[in-house]
């Protein structure tokens, strides 16, 4: 029973992941842009 992942359980938990690295993503890309511009506004 533990060896078997079902495919219907993850595909639950598989958006979720994918929407939580994308705002991660977007958040250190913002994070980034806000130090370049910090560094060129110098």
């Amino acid at each position: 029973m533990g060896t078997d992942m079902t495919p219907k359980k993850h595909g639950q938990r598989i958006l979720p992941q994918n929407l939580s690295v994308a705002v991660s993503l977007i958040l250190s890309l913002l994070m980034i842009a806000a130090a370049l511009a910090r560094i060129t506004f110098r």
